[in-house]
């Protein structure tokens, strides 16, 4: 007769644990990495400047504003070649003109 112990052992324990606990420091290894180490693919005298662009193009997400796109985009059925489809293509087409891209 086979007997199935209900309580796991330290192995499968060790085992369940190791992969969230070893993401979790990596994780928080990478976020707590300080802000002058170099960035690769850029020259010492523009990380600076690339820094501040990242740090202004984080702070610009707004959910009240993705909210309110999200909600237009899928207000109707937008399957391809639909009328809404259509709409919603000039729509977007209009705000990136208005974000000055052509």
């Amino acid at each position: 007769m086979l007997s199935v112990s209900v309580i796991p052992t330290a192995e499968k324990l060790m085992r369940a644990l190791f992969s969230p606990l070893l993401i979790s420091a990596t994780g928080l290894a990478l976020a707590a990495a300080p802000a002058d180490t170099p960035l690769r693919g850029f020259f010492p005298q523009s990380v600076r400047a690339e820094r501040d662009l990242e740090t202004r193009f984080k702070a610009m997400p707004d959910p009240t504003h993705m909210r309110e796109v999200m909600r237009r985009l899928s207000a109707r059925p937008h399957h391809v070649g639909s009328p809404y489809d259509k709409e919603n293509a000039e729509w977007i087409l209009e705000q990136f003109k208005s974000y000055g891209w052509d």
